[in-house]
C-alpha cells in the first residue's frame, strides 16, 4: 500500500477525534474572550462568558465571516505565522 493512502486512511480513521479537539478549543476560545470581554462590552452580567464571546466575535472580530467557527479557524491560521 502506498503512503499517501495510509495517511488518507488515518486521517479517515481519527477526522472525528479531531473536530471534537478542535471544538472544544472553539469552546475554550469562546469563554476565554468573553471572560475578559464582558465589563468591556457593557453586556448583561446574567450571560455566560460564552455568550459574551460569541456576541464580542459577531460585533468585532473579522465581521465579513458570518459563522464563529470560520473566525475561529481564521484566527488559529494567522496565529501560525508567528
Amino acid at each position: 500500500m502506498p503512503c499517501i493512502f495510509r495517511y488518507q486512511f488515518l486521517l479517515f480513521l481519527f477526522f472525528p477525534l479531531f473536530e471534537s479537539i478542535i471544538h472544544a478549543l472553539f469552546i475554550y476560545f469562546q469563554q476565554k474572550i468573553g471572560s475578559k470581554f464582558q465589563t468591556v462590552l457593557g453586556l448583561s452580567d446574567l450571560l455566560t462568558d460564552i455568550q459574551v464571546g460569541e456576541e464580542l466575535l459577531n460585533r468585532l472580530i473579522l465581521v465579513h465571516l458570518t459563522k464563529n467557527s470560520d473566525k475561529f479557524e481564521a484566527l488559529m491560521f494567522f496565529n501560525s505565522f508567528f
